[in-house]
């Protein structure tokens, strides 16, 4: 959008007008914090969902829509519990393992242990990063995408683990 600022005489009002006046800004992938950081250059610490950072094996008819293998402010949708189910033993009816206790713990299990992998390969980076004694913007930004990430992954942590039933 393209603004203009028409400064009034004194007593006069400002006027502020856009072109266009309804401006649309569309940054393409919603879920995929890294395209932000990697092609935009910026950060957004406000996403509503981001990848799971789950790869699935390909036959795996649960997870072929990526956008879906998203966690949403620190919980889990029934997409990317599904495709875990179906790695778990694909012979099985998603609909029965969504209601059996047995699998919904091994699927919270696998689920952790990913998020804890994640945690610990974010806590590497960010320790590579506090010990390079060259700041700048960019490593600042990674930076700050590294702890929004964090931040994410330890929500999706305390939710596997009320989910578990241990805190």
């Amino acid at each position: 959008a393209v603004c203009f600022l028409y400064l009034g005489e004194e007593g006069e009002e400002d006027n502020l007008t856009c072109y266009p006046k309804d401006p649309l800004i569309t940054y393409g992938l919603h879920y995929n914090s890294h395209r932000f950081l990697v092609i935009f250059g910026f950060v957004p610490t406000d996403m509503k969902e981001i990848w799971s950072h789950f790869v699935f094996s390909d036959n795996n008819p649960y997870s072929s829509d990526v956008s879906k293998m998203v966690f949403q402010d620190g919980s889990i949708p029934q997409d990317v519990w599904d495709a875990v189910f179906y790695e778990l033993d694909p012979s099985k009816d998603i609909e029965v393992m969504r209601h059996d206790p047995m699998a919904k713990f091994y699927a919270s299990e696998v689920l952790n242990n990913h998020v804890t992998k994640q945690l610990d390969e974010l806590k590497q980076l960010r320790e590579k990063m506090d010990a390079i004694a060259v700041e700048g913007e960019n490593l600042d930004l990674i930076k700050m995408h590294n702890q929004f990430l964090t931040d994410v992954f330890r929500r999706v942590q305390i939710n596997l683990k009320a989910e578990l039933g241990t805190q």
